[in-house]
C-alpha cells in the first residue's frame, strides 16, 4: 500500500506514505535541476504535460515545473509519435531536434521510459535518472535481453540522483552532466525538513468512492 485512508464519506482522503511522498518530491526536483542545466546550455526546454503540474524544490529554488517550459514543439525531427515523446519527463531541444531526452525513475518500472524513448531517433542521447537505492533494480532489469537491448541499442545512459544533486549544488546550471553519467554518490539520500505526519500529502478519493489508490487520485492542491 502507498498510503492509508483517513476519514470516511465524501471527505475521505489518503495519507501518502512518507517514502512515496519523498519520491514524488525528488522526481520533480531532478526534472527542474536538469531543465536548468539544459537552459544554461542554451537549449529550449519541454517538460512532460503531467509533470508540469508539479512543484519542485530542494537544491533548486521552489518553482512550478510548467514555468520552466520554454517551447512546446509542433513537430520533432525524426519523430512520428510526437505525443508519446512529449510524455517523456524532459527534453532538451534545439529547434525541432531533440538534443537529449530524460526519464526520471523514482518508483516506476523503468520499462515505460524505454518504450517512450524508442520513439526518438536511435542516435539521440537519452538518460535515465534513478535514486542510488534503485541500482539493484536496474541491474536486475539489465539481465533481461529485451530491456538491455533497448537500453544499449537506443543510446541510453544512467545517472544517479545524489550525484546530480551534489554537483548541481556546487555548479548550478554549469553542471557537467556528461562527467556524472554512471557515477553515484554513496551518501545517504537527502531528507526533507517537512517530514512530520502533519506535512504529509493528502489525496482525495475519486468521486466513485474507490478505496484503492489509482491514477485518478487528486491532491488537495489540485495536482495529480
Amino acid at each position: 500500500m502507498y498510503g492509508r485512508k483517513v476519514g470516511t464519506g465524501p471527505s475521505a482522503a489518503w495519507l501518502l506514505k512518507e517514502e512515496i511522498r519523498l519520491s514524488l518530491s525528488r522526481h520533480s526536483e531532478l526534472i527542474a535541476l536538469l531543465a536548468k542545466i539544459g537552459e544554461g546550455r542554451g537549449h529550449s526546454i519541454w517538460i512532460g504535460q503531467r509533470e508540469q503540474r508539479d512543484t519542485a524544490s530542494g537544491v533548486v529554488e521552489r518553482v512550478q515545473l510548467r514555468d520552466l517550459v520554454t517551447k512546446k514543439p509542433a513537430s520533432l525531427k525524426g519523430v512520428k509519435e510526437l505525443g508519446t515523446v512529449l510524455n517523456m519527463d524532459l527534453l532538451w531541444l534545439d529547434g525541432d531536434e531533440v538534443v537529449r531526452a530524460f526519464e526520471v525513475e523514482c518508483t516506476t518500472t523503468m520499462t515505460s521510459g524505454l518504450q517512450r524513448g524508442s520513439n526518438l531517433p536511435q542516435n539521440v542521447p537519452k538518460t535515465m535518472v534513478i535514486p542510488e537505492e534503485r541500482e539493484k533494480d536496474f541491474e536486475r532489469k539489465m539481465k533481461s535481453p529485451l530491456f538491455s537491448g533497448h537500453f544499449e541499442g537506443d543510446n541510453w545512459t544512467l545517472a544517479y540522483f545524489n550525484a546530480l544533486r551534489e554537483a548541481f549544488t556546487k555548479s548550478k546550471a554549469e553542471t557537467a552532466l556528461e562527467s556524472l553519467l554512471g557515477k553515484k554518490k554513496s551518501a545517504d539520500t537527502r531528507r526533507h525538513d517537512d517530514q512530520g505526519p502533519e506535512n504529509q500529502v493528502l489525496f482525495e478519493l475519486p468521486e466513485s468512492g474507490s478505496s484503492t489508490l489509482s491514477t485518478g487520485l487528486v491532491m488537495k492542491n489540485g495536482t495529480t
